[in-house]
């Protein structure tokens, strides 16, 4: 399981605005050499698809308004719908959120995992990314893939399934 992008696609949905949607397959036998070309991807902007602990899901820089932007109009997803993001450590999570000491507690119980923690946001969370709400939900999945590529940009992922908003 790993990360997908590749052959290109002019889509209504595609980002918006015309922007082309980059599709393709990752060779399963070569992981790394993948996950270095996810994270490029996501480095300049990108959406990349990966698997995650509970399903596949459109990934992107959670800190930058163009690519949440494009993960909302690539799922046709309302702005009114927060999306979640994810992190490699609680201690990475309070760069973004107030992590207080019933999250830690919790972190360290159930986490890497399928839970969320709801927390208050920072000011360096974009408003579009948690629809101007004053909390963000923060996952530290249970997925090598999404964690090595947290690793590998530096920056909180968007973890939205990679389905159209409203489909399972």
């Amino acid at each position: 399981r790993g990360c997908g992008r590749g052959a290109q696609r002019r889509g209504q949905r595609g980002g918006g605005g015309g922007r082309t949607v980059r599709i393709g397959k990752v060779e399963a036998g070569r992981p790394a050499a993948a996950l270095d070309q996810a994270a490029r991807q996501l480095k300049r902007g990108g959406v990349v698809v990966c698997a995650t602990d509970t399903g596949y899901a459109f990934a992107a820089n959670a800190l930058d308004p163009r690519a949440i932007a494009a993960v909302f109009h690539l799922k046709g997803r309302s702005f009114q719908n927060p999306i979640h993001i994810a992190v490699g450590s609680i201690d990475e999570a309070d760069k973004y959120a107030f992590v207080n000491e019933e999250a830690r507690y919790l972190a360290e119980r159930y986490l890497p995992g399928g839970l969320t923690l709801v927390l208050k946001r920072r000011e360096n969370v974009p408003a579009m990314l948690v629809a101007g709400m004053a909390t963000v939900g923060i996952r530290i999945p249970d997925s090598p893939t999404v964690l090595a590529l947290v690793a590998r940009t530096g920056f909180p992922l968007t973890m939205t399934s990679a389905n159209a908003s409203g489909q399972r």
